[in-house]
């Protein structure tokens, strides 16, 4: 018993589960109808590019996360200092990194070095 309703953007698929006891649940997943363009592509390279700056934002939540992440060693507390992990925002130079390797890029590899 499932039914698919197609849409332009969006394609909804109905699925019906059994579960021990034998009645039915209807569960309903959304899966988005968007295809990668090179287009798309070059603009989030050029975003994750952007991300990697150096600027006010990035130096003020440093300094805050090595803050936070002071205080975690300094109470021993591990939660303390993941969340000083999850506040730094050095995630994004590590993955552009990645992907200036993938593209070639020594400008933005440089750049996310420097970060």
């Amino acid at each position: 018993m499932s039914s698919k309703v197609q849409d332009t953007k969006t394609v909804e698929r109905y699925l019906v589960c059994q579960n021990p006891l034998g009645s039915h649940q209807h569960r309903q997943t959304e899966m988005t109808g968007q295809r990668v363009t090179p287009q798309s592509l070059s603009k989030s390279y050029r975003q994750l590019a952007e991300r990697t700056q150096v600027d006010l934002d990035f130096v003020v939540l440093t300094m805050s996360s090595a803050g936070i992440c002071s205080f975690g060693f300094e109470m021993n507390s591990p939660a303390v200092i993941v969340g000083a992990m999850v506040v730094s925002p050095l995630l994004y130079p590590v993955i552009a990194v990645g992907v200036s390797i993938f593209w070639r890029d020594l400008a933005t590899f440089n750049q996310s070095m420097m970060s």
